[in-house]
């Protein structure tokens, strides 16, 4: 007989699923072929191994672990509140320190509320330095250290 035909009915021999007649032709052919029987071997040792792992054994903790995580997220639900108001003050602090300083730049600018320039006696001294150029100033400057 044809070791491939035989291979293919193998796993329903292993599981006791075949008819009698075809039952005893593949006995009949393990009995003559070694190779079939090594293959018998490792279709039954799969077998047992996938039904050693279907056996899942409870674990007696795991209603206690489950019921702590479900405390601890509340635990952590509340922490995140109380952590998230010391960040909305800071925020808003931020926020008024920065359009103070908004305010209070625009104070001292030198424009007046309706957007007229003033020209302060400081601006002038600014403009200043549109009168002398960079260059200017460094040429000159060995002339006046030896005076």
């Amino acid at each position: 007989m044809d070791c491939n035909k035989i291979n293919k009915d193998m796993l329903f021999y292993a599981e006791g699923n075949l008819p009698d007649e075809r039952r005893e032709e593949i006995e009949a052919h393990l009995s003559e072929c070694p190779e079939c029987r090594g293959f018998l071997k490792v279709v039954v040792d799969s077998l047992g191994f996938i039904e050693r792992e279907k056996q899942i054994g409870s674990n007696p903790f795991l209603y206690t672990r489950i019921l702590s995580l479900l405390q601890n997220r509340k635990r952590e639900s509340s922490i995140t509140a109380r952590k998230l108001v010391p960040n909305i003050i800071a925020a808003t602090l931020l926020f008024i320190g920065i359009i103070g300083g908004i305010r209070l730049g625009k104070l001292y600018s030198g424009y007046l509320p309706d957007g007229k320039a003033v020209l302060n006696e400081e601006i002038h001294y600014l403009y200043e330095i549109k009168q002398e150029t960079i260059e200017s100033f460094f040429l000159t400057i060995n002339d006046r250290e030896n005076e």
